[in-house]
């Protein structure tokens, strides 16, 4: 479980595709960096330790298990078979935006729990 990371998809800065919240990367940047914090104080505040970090170059290729939290604005722009393997939960753009992960949390903790569980 040490290994699990969360990444929280805003924007991308790379490659031909490169959506942002708000078309200004400085505020993106303060936008996801609140988010990722509030998450984090969240997921702590229920004894889940783990790191959540902005992912602003984010590609589909899964090299691990981590949980990929991306705005459900870019998400529409990605087949089911352009990421097939990863642990993607979409998440309002406006909860992105005002840093609520009030939603977003509880499907964290289920995913979790079906991990600790071995279901997939």
């Amino acid at each position: 479980m040490n290994a699990l990371n969360i990444k929280v998809v805003g924007d991308i800065r790379t490659g031909k595709f490169q959506p942002s919240l708000t078309g200004n990367p400085i505020v993106d940047d303060a936008l996801l960096e609140n988010f990722c914090l509030n998450l984090r104080d969240r997921l702590v505040a229920n004894q889940i330790n783990l790191p959540v970090k902005p992912d602003h170059f984010f590609t589909t290729i899964a090299e691990n298990d981590d949980i990929i939290l991306m705005d459900e604005e870019i998400t529409q722009y990605f087949s089911n078979e352009q990421m097939p393997n990863l642990r993607l939960i979409q998440v309002n753009h406006n909860d992105l935006i005002h840093g609520d992960v009030s939603t977003i949390s509880q499907k964290i903790f289920n995913l979790i729990k079906q991990k600790l569980q071995g279901v997939e």
